[in-house]
């Protein structure tokens, strides 16, 4: 291929520009996606005991496409291959009665609930109450347009009374980005380099 600092691509056996187009055509500039949302400073979250909820993470640091709903729903724009990670500090401030604590990032159809798919997840199980558990969760997987990606979290209490999220953005998020596009057509972006390992 030239060598001018031009990105090129193979045509009938001959080299060809390739340029990027906003719409139409074999190549199309993709723009990355990436989010960040969380819950308020100081405004802390009421949990019930011993139910999976859905995380309202209501604050937005980042949202590229504007699709992070009112209820801390994420809504893929574009199919391609994700990154997402999910964390929660569960709380009871006046004793220790914190016993058991989940958190899943859960993937569904385009409805919400068809297919509902766990994707990543933690538990702790300490064996004795605590005032405060930290989760984390997160995994790269392959997504598709209108999926429903979301986090849930489930807490057990001696006493049978609810808990809290603390109201820390830092602490209480679910964020993620596209690693790469997945496209069709002559020209396609090169395959994206991802890998997960874990202990057994």
């Amino acid at each position: 291929a030239p060598e001018d600092g031009k990105q090129y691509a193979r045509q009938d056996g001959d080299w060809s520009e390739v340029e990027a187009t906003s719409g139409g055509g074999d190549v199309v500039a993709t723009p990355p996606v990436a989010f960040n949302t969380g819950i308020a400073e100081g405004g802390s979250v009421g949990m019930p005991h011993n139910v999976y909820t859905k995380v309202p993470f209501n604050t937005v640091a980042l949202d590229t496409d504007n699709k992070i709903q009112a209820d801390g729903t994420f809504i893929v724009p574009k199919t391609g291959i994700y990154s997402l990670n999910a964390s929660t500090r569960q709380v009871n401030t006046t004793t220790n009665d914190l016993l058991n604590s989940w958190i899943v990032i859960w993937k569904t159809d385009a409805d919400g609930f068809t297919n509902k798919t766990s994707l990543a997840g933690d538990c702790i199980y300490p064996g004795d109450a605590k005032v405060a558990y930290a989760l984390m969760a997160t995994v790269t997987t392959e997504l598709t347009e209108g999926d429903n990606i979301f986090v849930e979290i489930k807490g057990t209490t001696i006493s049978g009374a609810g808990y809290s999220l603390y109201g820390n953005p830092s602490q209480n998020f679910f964020s993620g980005h596209m690693v790469s596009s997945i496209t069709e057509g002559e020209v396609k972006e090169k395959e994206a380099v991802v890998f997960r390992a874990g202990l057994s």
